[in-house]
């Protein structure tokens, strides 16, 4: 007797009403399916996705259709979006029944994984059966990548969370800038990636403008409004700020256009992007907070 537990699963069955089987000859049967995972890098002991995609290729309803994802032992978070028809069994593979597509129909499963705390990679393959068709084996694989001070690449959960690259010392002059971004809530989560580079004087600025610093670059896969938006927090290590630098005046460009301080509502991007604040920290390092509904190239 198999053990099963349940699972909360979304599956979205898009474009193709069910109807009645064709008759013989009617018509002809077929699928495409994939498997990806994202994000690919992702960073060792963070959460990743392997998301399944299933559609109705033909111009038939397809009956029976299920899947069976195999996923690494006991990594197991989630699966998104949500139905009663899918199991966790011994562990390691997600199973779930769908029913019927029509011609056009479209289903989708997203898995979140915790991810190993060691270098190497993750592996997965789905299983999908439709009726008396050929099953399918879409496979995939992500790399996992060794913690950086300096870049970061993490499935963020569904209820928001907050992505570092602090490596838990703060800024230092051997690591003068760390980013951090508060990503809102959202339906099934959203990849994020966060890095620090060197730049020349100068470049990512206003032109003819002062910049100093090194240069954030931030990628949220999903999109948010200046009513609910993403907040980064940029801590800068006295050693980059030039001398006589006084803070409330330290520039903040957003892809070489400067940033203007907010002027609206607590928490709102307004306009946007724009500037919090811009304070002092107690071993003399700087924090700059902004709002932003969108990614992109940050610099001081």
């Amino acid at each position: 007797m198999r053990l099963r537990r349940p699972i909360i699963l979304l599956a979205a069955l898009v474009a193709g009403a069910v109807a009645a089987p064709a008759a013989a000859g009617s018509g002809s049967a077929g699928y495409a399916t994939t498997l990806t995972g994202a994000p690919d890098p992702v960073t060792v002991g963070t959460v990743a996705a392997l998301t399944t995609t299933f559609d109705n290729t033909g111009t038939v309803v397809l009956h029976d259709i299920e899947v069976r994802m195999e996923i690494p032992s006991g990594s197991f978070i989630a699966a998104f979006p949500s139905e009663d028809d899918c199991v966790l069994e011994h562990g390691h593979t997600v199973e779930c029944k769908f029913g019927a597509a029509g011609p056009g129909g479209h289903i989708e499963l997203t898995v979140l994984v915790t991810v190993p705390g060691s270098p190497g990679s993750i592996a997965s393959t789905a299983h999908w059966q439709a009726g008396q068709e050929d099953p399918q084996f879409p496979a995939t694989s992500i790399d996992v990548v060794p913690q950086s001070p300096d870049e970061l690449s993490e499935w963020v959960l569904p209820q928001g969370d907050t992505v570092t690259t602090d490596p838990g010392s703060g800024a230092t002059p051997a690591n003068p800038q760390v980013t951090t971004a508060d990503v809102p809530s959202t339906q099934i989560g959203t990849q994020a990636s966060l890095s620090e580079d060197d730049a020349a004087p100068g470049e990512f600025c206003a032109p003819y403008k002062p910049c100093f610093g090194q240069v954030s670059t931030i990628t949220i896969g999903q999109t948010f409004t200046p009513g609910n938006p993403l907040r980064f927090v940029f801590v800068l290590d006295k050693s980059e700020i030039p001398e006589h630098t006084k803070i409330k005046k330290i520039p903040m460009y957003h892809d070489s256009v400067p940033v203007p301080n907010c002027t609206g509502y607590s928490g709102t991007a307004s306009p946007d992007p724009c500037v919090v604040s811009r304070k002092k920290l107690k071993k003399g390092d700087v924090q700059i907070v902004v709002l932003s509904s969108t990614n992109g190239r940050w610099r001081p």
